[in-house]
């Protein structure tokens, strides 16, 4: 899409339209909202969602779905300084 500002929304609302279960797509889906808020520039905001779609990743411990999430840390080295972006790297560290 190449549009973070449009995606991010997109993301949001499918991601609320989840229930509690199909935890696997809910957190694929905030992790996706994650992306597209850091790539718009909202580094803070996208660390918030990772760390959200990185609780549902825990709850089903899926090793697959941390793999976006190291992603979206390694584009954000030049922003280490902010303490949303090191502590999001630090938790994300210390998944598979």
């Amino acid at each position: 899409m190449n549009r973070p500002g449009d995606a991010e929304p997109t993301f949001a609302a499918a991601a609320r339209a989840f229930d509690g279960g199909a935890v696997r797509t809910h957190a694929l889906y905030r992790a996706r909202q994650a992306d597209a808020q850091g790539r718009d520039g909202h580094h803070e905001q996208a660390c918030g969602t990772a760390h959200q779609a990185l609780d549902l990743t825990d709850q089903i411990s899926s090793q697959r779905m941390a793999r976006p999430l190291q992603d979206l840390v390694a584009t954000m080295t030049s922003h280490q300084t902010l303490s949303a972006v090191s502590e999001f790297r630090d938790r994300i560290a210390t998944t598979g």
